[in-house]
């Protein structure tokens, strides 16, 4: 090498130790020059290396950053930054870089790149229904065997994987948004999880439900977390736009959302930025008003709460029993958590059954409601008791004492072990207790340890027999809303009117079975846990669409219950010219088409002909089937029935319906990066839908990916 060759080899490597300032004279092919020859690891060769000079203000030199982009001008492969003077290494390049060769590899394979994107597309599909992250073990299991058979492990996938969930959502709306624009009908609108409210990590869930050929759908639009939800209105701009990216401005019929205070606003926002929306498209969440009304009701069995807080509502006196509850205007952030708002209202309700017995002329002493409260306490022990014990034959005996069995109808299935005190549960615990009285009490005279605690006397062993029999009203409503499929509205309005039927002739002592008073005081604030949540909760004419709609029920439902069909009949049938008009047809010039079909599309001839036997619903595939067929003949009946009878009556999605508690995660949020979380918490909801129908259909999204 000449001496000028070693001198300038020389002054470029001496570049790399000065200052920003120093180095500033110097071009910038020296200045890279000069860090390239520092940098040891190999991976800069994926790289082109550029030079940004940042002045100040005054236009003096201020600092250099070095830019690095990918030398295969991969889309998906974001530039690099880095300050010029930093002792950063290259493990942020080297991963990004490993990332884009193994996108490389993929597509250099043309040969295999279609099985690559159906493998890669059921992988997908997998990590989104179990919310398993990319690069797990869980993973592993997923991968199809000759793709795991192959030169590469698990691992090589993780980045494909990371990127076409990515990929497959960020083109899912617009693939919605085409097809929604020829499907008829409503649709409703869900917002899930926005009860949650006090921990920063919890998640809004937006959710769109509709239905076609038959079917139902629940699928979700987006998530976001509840510490984003700072400004005022976020929430209602969040769901607006999730709403415009997939075409569903101006086709929502319903909101179904929480109970809590906050969540009228969210429908007022809503209604002001649409205006096709109304304040009565509001559906409340059902699973949670069943859910206080058993919990007000099993409240008397349990320990009084030692603080009564009420920061929700001013609980009325007796002399104010009449006066409306109004709920405080704390704001959002002030309010408490789900439990503690839940447990609020349990309190008020069972505030309010005092006062109801009262005037009843029922009196409860207070040594009786104190026995009460420790029943539930003394089940729990003997569970725990059973559970300890060193006698597997005693345990076999007392969890084989339910008659809970899966064809049994009058029970809710449950899997044991399972939390104790959840209300869907407590029937069970309950039922095990007393049938396994006979063994408890020869237990009680072998003289064991520990097992005295558990004895009930015979007050509370008869409070639990009164127990036993009222919760059993609450099953069937229990069995619909904890079904895998959508609960919908008006087959919980059917059971729920059932229930309250039920529950006063309880409180009023009207099915002669000489229930206790402690349980006639318990169906009193399950009623008023019901005014408290379900009053006003939407206009009567929704509940009178959803029964009339029904060809089983129509204004007969109502006439056996004594309830005006005059009135009922003049509502819907206004109801009906009013949002669902015959349209003149354009090769109708005379009209004559649309006489003959507004004389039997309407809903007049529909009320006038006779019910339908359940057996011949059935017959047709069901009560959706049902009237899609009736589309052919009477397209505006048809339609009106079907937008009704598919508004979903919970705003939860199916494994937290009885239970309650935050969206399901899985724990993914805190393995991923947010995109890739909302992306696998959505794409699932939409796969085996008329959207996503199969993997082909993933596929061929995948298809268009700029690296695959």
């Amino acid at each position: 090498m000449s001496l000028k060759g070693s001198t300038q080899q020389f002054i470029t490597r001496k570049i790399h130790v000065l200052s920003d300032a120093d180095a500033w004279r110097y071009s910038d092919k020296e200045i890279i020059a000069s860090a390239r020859r520092n940098w040891p690891s190999n991976i800069y060769d994926h790289y082109i290396i550029f030079l940004i000079r940042y002045y100040t203000e005054g236009g003096e030199p201020n600092y250099m950053e070095f830019r690095f982009e990918c030398k295969f001008a991969c889309p998906l492969h974001e530039h690099q930054f880095r300050a010029r003077k930093t002792k950063t290494r290259s493990g942020k390049l080297w991963t990004s870089a490993r990332q884009c060769e193994e996108r490389q590899q993929i597509k250099a394979n043309p040969e295999t790149t279609a099985q690559d994107r159906k493998d890669l597309a059921w992988i997908c599909i997998q990590c989104s229904l179990l919310r398993t992250p990319p690069g797990s073990a869980n993973m592993l299991l997923m991968i199809p065997g000759h793709v795991n058979s192959g030169p590469h492990d698990g691992s090589f996938l993780s980045s494909p994987i990371t990127e076409g969930l990515k990929y497959i959502y960020s083109s899912l709306a617009s693939v919605a948004f085409s097809h929604f624009q020829n499907v008829s009908g409503a649709f409703h609108l869900i917002v899930d999880g926005w009860t949650n409210i006090t921990p920063t990590d919890s998640l809004v869930c937006v959710v769109v439900v509709w239905q076609q050929e038959g079917r139902v759908f629940r699928s979700v639009l987006d998530l976001a977390w509840v510490c984003d939800l700072r400004s005022e209105g976020f929430l209602s701009d969040f769901t607006s736009q999730c709403l415009e990216r997939f075409g569903l401005l101006g086709k929502i019929k319903s909101v179904c959302i929480s109970n809590a205070p906050h969540s009228e606003q969210l429908v007022q926002d809503l209604c002001v930025k649409h205006s096709n929306l109304r304040p009565d498209i509001r559906i409340m969440c059902y699973p949670h008003i069943v859910r206080l009304m058993a919990e007000a009701f099993i409240s008397f069995l349990r320990p009084q709460p030692r603080v009564t807080l009420m920061k929700f509502i001013n609980l009325p006196s007796e002399d104010e029993s009449e006066r409306t509850v109004e709920w405080g205007d704390r704001p959002l952030h002030h309010y408490l958590s789900e439990p503690d708002y839940n447990a609020e209202i349990v309190q008020w309700a069972v505030g309010k059954a005092h006062q109801r017995v009262r005037r009843l002329g029922l009196c409860v002493e207070d040594n009786v409601l104190q026995s009460a409260h420790g029943v539930l306490s003394k089940v729990k022990g003997l569970e725990q008791f059973i559970d300890e014990t060193g006698f597997p034959e005693l345990r076999e005996i007392y969890w084989g004492c339910s008659e809970q069995g899966s064809d049994s109808e009058a029970n809710i299935p449950t899997a044991r072990p399972r939390a104790f005190g959840q209300w869907s549960t407590v029937w069970d615990s309950i039922d095990r207790c007393l049938r396994f009285q006979p063994t408890f009490h020869k237990l009680l005279d072998t003289n064991i340890p520990d097992l005295g605690g558990c004895f009930l006397e015979e007050t509370q062993l008869k409070l639990l027999e009164d127990f036993h029999r009222c919760l059993q009203a609450f099953h069937k409503l229990g069995i619909i809303l904890s079904r895998q499929e959508i609960p919908f509205l008006h087959e919980v309005v059917e059971e729920l009117f059932t229930l309250r039927a039920h529950l006063e002739d309880i409180c009023n002592d009207r099915l002669g079975t000489n229930l206790t008073s402690v349980a006639r005081m318990a169906a009193a604030a399950a009623l008023s846990a019901y005014e408290l949540i379900g009053k006003g909760d939407m206009l009567p004419e929704v509940y009178s669409i959803l029964m009339v709609m029904r060809p089983t029920h129509k204004l007969q439902w109502f006439e056996e219950r004594g309830m005006n069909t005059q009135r009922i009949s003049a509502l819907v049938e206004a109801y009906f010219e009013e949002n669902y008009p015959l349209i003149k047809r354009e090769n109708d010039e005379e009209g004559l088409v649309d006489l003959v079909t507004a004389q039997t599309d309407n809903l007049k001839t529909y009320l006038s002909s006779s019910i339908l036997s359940e057996k011949v619903i059935e017959e047709r595939g069901g009560l959706l089937s049902y009237w899609n067929l009736e589309r052919k003949t009477s397209p505006r009946v048809a339609q009106m029935a079907l937008d009704h009878l598919t508004i979903p009556a919970s705003s939860v999605d199916p494994t937290r319906t009885l239970s309650g508690g935050p969206v399901t995660t899985n724990g993914l949020e805190a393995q991923v990066d947010r995109d890739v979380f909302r992306a696998a918490m959505s794409i699932g909801s939409w796969f085996g839908t008329p959207v996503l129908k199969d993997i082909d259909a993933v596929a061929n999204i995948l298809e268009e990916h700029p690296c695959t």
